[in-house]
């Protein structure tokens, strides 16, 4: 009977919320990015407040997996972003090489929209983070602050039960990458030797 009226005072009781949001000192908003030109240039990899720029391109948090070994995230020094053609090409640097290249093709695989990219949107509709069960959804858009700098921001949201519990959460996430170049400097390729 007291676990009966337990649980009934734990739904009346209503709905957990959790709200997180990071961002950088002195953070700024994304500007328009009219033209994907625009994001050609040389970035820091490492965030602030925390995080790596590499880790969004080849999305992963152990490490980048190239021809001579798997290399930490932190060991890289910059990201180099070009476009030719119809192709934008983000390097990874490190030692002022070139271990590692990804393409994506303007238009199929990343476009404008808004003034920003939207990298991906993913959808769980059963299984959330952790123990929660409900739907998910999480949201990754990328593009340049109003100081020239990249930016990128994950939306995460949330809503299920936990145990017996309703709850709903979300995290906002922002990390700015300091550009140094406004032109790629011609790194050379360290992926042969």
């Amino acid at each position: 009977m007291r676990f009966g009226l337990f649980i009934a005072i734990l739904f009346l009781a209503g709905c957990a919320t959790d709200y997180r949001h990071t961002e950088p000192k002195n953070n700024n908003e994304f500007r328009n990015i009219s033209d994907i030109h625009e994001l050609v240039g040389v970035y820091v990899n490492k965030g602030d407040p925390s995080g790596y720029l590499t880790g969004i391109i080849w999305e992963g948090y152990g490490g980048l997996k190239t021809n001579s070994g798997e290399v930490p995230h932190a060991n890289v020094t910059f990201v180099e972003v070009s476009i030719i053609k119809n192709t934008l090409i983000a390097k990874a640097i490190k030692d002022n090489c070139s271990i590692i290249e990804k393409s994506y093709d303007i238009g199929r695989d990343i476009d404008v929209s808004g003034g920003v990219i939207t990298l991906n949107m993913e959808a769980k509709l059963l299984n959330g983070r952790g123990m929660v069960l409900g739907p998910s959804f999480r949201n990754d858009t990328l593009g340049l602050d109003s100081d020239n700098h990249g930016k990128h921001k994950t939306s995460y949201y949330e809503a299920g039960l936990y145990i017996f519990v309703p709850v709903s959460s979300s995290d906002t996430d922002e990390v700015r990458y300091l550009r140094t170049s406004d032109n790629p400097t011609g790194y050379k390729d360290c992926t042969i030797r």
